[in-house]
């Protein structure tokens, strides 16, 4: 068969449209190999069958989906960075000798990074963390990508079933090059869409490492992007650091794949990071649906008492964040005992912890039932952690407005909302919600 094919590459695009208007034959392919145009309206070239042939057809639509999927669209980008590096530093790939070994046709770590930061210069402005990032995404088998005297060795080879079958084909043999050339902006393209998943990938990677092996630097980065989960809005900085070392990352293909049953032990609490599950309880069958920030399992480690429910993913390729029982306990346990949470709707609205205060008592007082001096007691209060403007606004006027120092404890709520509200509720608008709250009348119930 005679054709031009169009992508999966677009230097393969480029050169139909040359041969188009000669009438030539572009080129000669064999079986296994793929052509069509996937961007053009029309066809671009035409394509003659030269001999007894059976082909297989894929749906337009159905091709651009897998085409544009993310492992597809990480393969181009990979090959990319590797016809660019071949083309422009053809010596960084060469035999390496470690350990008194030669290893065929490698590249060392901080080398490719500092590669990828000049090439950057033309494409986008970014640090080395993001160079890490990039190359972190093509690394096969989950292995970290670092930043060291390690030996890596490209496997996007242009034979390979990856990347489609050009050197069994004999395009290799036809060009004067046997490197495409790579255009800047197919480069930019892929240099960007590596930097755009690239903080996934190195994000997902430091997760699967043990707390210990977890460097300053990579602990920062998980707390930057735990500030970013709403399960954990709540929380202090102080307890998202401590989370930072412990979480873990897990991943669910399938569809109806049960994460834990009503009735079993709870080992674990989960955050959902991508994706979303069915909450099932006997008898009752499904009871909601829990969606991508939502978390779950904590109650039976909060009450050390069975799960109350079963949890199944509802969708394909789920992703969780997760902390096990030793370390929720440890770090999680008491706040998450102390937390009052009022819901509306199914959504948290206002979201209070409980403080338990002990305070010296006058010498001077006595036991009613004893008779014994009592030298301290117990105050219960609660501190505002998160929650809707509104709703903390109810929270003042119904309980703290005229609330008086005593023995020594004070709450100052008051004045942090006097102090702060107007950078999530200006003025303007608190002066109508007080003045619609004062003309309506108080219609607020708090459980306590």
């Amino acid at each position: 068969m005679h054709f031009s094919v169009g992508n999966p590459l677009a230097d393969r695009l480029r050169g139909c449209k040359k041969g188009y208007g000669g009438g030539r034959v572009v080129e000669t392919i064999n079986s296994v190999a793929l052509f069509g145009e996937l961007s053009e309206q029309r066809h671009t070239c035409s394509a003659r069958v030269t001999r007894t042939a059976e082909f297989v057809t894929i749906n337009h639509s159905h091709f651009i989906a897998l085409y544009n999927s993310v492992e597809s669209r990480t393969i181009e980008a990979g090959l990319l960075l590797k016809r660019t590096m071949q083309l422009r530093a053809a010596g960084m790939i060469r035999d390496r000798k470690g350990h008194m070994q030669i290893y065929r046709w490698c590249m060392i770590g901080n080398e490719m990074v500092d590669w990828l930061c000049a090439l950057c210069v033309e494409t986008l402005n970014s640090n080395t963390t993001s160079q890490i990032s990039r190359f972190q995404v093509v690394v096969n088998n989950e292995v970290q990508f670092a930043d060291k005297h390690i030996f890596y060795r490209w496997t996007l080879d242009e034979d390979s079933n990856e990347v489609g079958m050009r050197a069994r084909n004999g395009y290799l043999a036809e060009v004067d090059n046997p490197i495409p050339i790579v255009h800047l902006s197919d480069l930019a393209s892929a240099v960007f869409f590596l930097s755009t998943i690239g903080p996934d990938a190195l994000f997902r990677m430091i997760l699967s490492k043990p707390s210990s092996e977890r460097s300053a630097e990579e602990l920062e980065l998980v707390h930057e992007e735990l500030l970013h989960v709403k399960a954990l809005a709540h929380l202090s900085t102080m307890v998202k650091r401590e989370l930072a070392s412990v979480v873990l990352f897990e991943q669910h293909q399938h569809t109806g794949t049960i994460l834990f049953r009503q009735g079993d032990e709870g080992s674990c609490w989960y955050i959902i990071l991508k994706g979303s599950v069915n909450v099932s309880i006997h008898g009752k069958g499904v009871v909601c649906t829990l969606q991508e920030g939502d978390d779950f399992g904590k109650l039976a480690l909060v009450n050390d008492a069975p799960r109350a429910a079963t949890i199944a993913l509802n969708e394909d390729n789920s992703q969780f964040l997760r902390v096990d029982k030793t370390d929720f306990n440890r770090i999680l346990r008491d706040v998450e005992a102390n937390t009052v949470r009022l819901k509306e709707h199914g959504h948290d609205v206002l979201v209070l912890e409980k403080i338990n205060n002990t305070y010296k008592q006058d010498s001077t007082a006595h036991d009613p039932y004893t008779g014994e001096p009592v030298t301290s007691r117990q105050h219960c209060c609660y501190s505002v952690m998160a929650g809707l403007p509104e709703k903390m606004v109810e929270y003042l006027l119904e309980t703290r407005i005229d609330a008086h120092a005593e023995d020594g404890y004070v709450d100052t709520f008051l004045e942090d909302f006097v102090l702060t509200h107007t950078i999530y509720m200006p003025p303007n608008i608190l002066c109508n919600y007080l003045k619609n709250y004062y003309m309506r009348g108080s219609t607020v119930c708090l459980p306590f």
